[in-house]
């Protein structure tokens, strides 16, 4: 017989295992949507650029469509941070620029 914490030791890696089984078959599974629902699909997405769009009328699999939102993610965190950056670049020259139109406005204004 086996002891308690034998036991709750295979009972864990059997549900890991089973976990790990059903996982790679529900990422594995293939694309059952309509090309009609694939279309509808790539005209929701044209919002979000062309190439995310026709992205839709593959047949991916799920496991496919998981890969790519991260990668999507990514190069959106990425953008946001040089965006972020350049910004935080223009700030001085925004605030001389609006110093010498407020000081250039106060100048003419009292002549």
């Amino acid at each position: 017989m086996t002891t308690q914490p034998q036991g709750k030791f295979l009972v864990t890696v059997a549900l890991v295992v089973v976990v790990g089984i059903v996982g790679y078959y529900v990422l594995n599974a293939p694309d059952r949507r309509s090309p009609g629902d694939k279309i509808g699909d790539a005209i929701n997405e044209l919002p979000n650029g062309v190439d995310k769009a026709s992205r839709q009328l593959e047949s991916r699999t799920p496991g496919e469509k998981l890969s790519d939102a991260a990668k999507d993610a990514g190069h959106d965190l990425k953008r946001r941070q040089t965006s972020n950056n350049t910004k935080i670049g223009r700030i001085p020259s925004g605030i001389a620029y609006l110093l010498i139109s407020i000081s250039a406005s106060e100048a003419h204004n009292a002549v």
